[in-house]
């Protein structure tokens, strides 16, 4: 009897070998994944702080190009548009006390996996924006 058993126990030496093929795929994927994952929140981090900083200079000195200096001292692949509510009459004029002024900071986002079941749209495209007062 013992011997039958140390026989059937020696047969299944390439059962590990198997069970390892069927694993590593799935714990790769889910290893990736939370690396997609954690990427996808410091980029958004990334976006809504260049947004905020860049909303801080246009109340204090209002002017697109430094804005953007700004905002691309975070990251230079960043998009950044600046929207005055109201109009500004003309790219020179300054601003009243009250005037609203909305900084928009865009990034495409590419992922390592092909999570195309969760984000359809590879590279993905994270957006900030943020509002402030003169």
């Amino acid at each position: 009897m013992l011997r039958l058993f140390k026989k059937k126990m020696q047969n299944n030496q390439g059962q590990s070998l198997v069970e390892f093929s069927l694993v590593v795929p799935i714990l790769f994927t889910l290893i990736f994944g939370i690396m997609d994952f954690w990427q996808l929140l410091y980029h958004l981090q990334v976006v809504n702080t260049a947004a905020r900083e860049g909303a801080r200079r246009a109340i204090t000195q209002g002017d697109l190009a430094q804005v953007t200096s700004v905002v691309k001292r975070f990251d230079p692949s960043l998009n950044v548009t600046m929207i005055y509510d109201p109009v500004l009459p003309s790219p020179t004029a300054i601003p009243a006390t009250g005037t609203l002024v909305t900084v928009q900071v865009t990034k495409s986002v590419e992922f390592l996996t092909p999570l195309n079941v969760l984000f359809p749209s590879n590279p993905y495209p994270v957006a900030g924006r943020c509002i402030m007062t003169f």
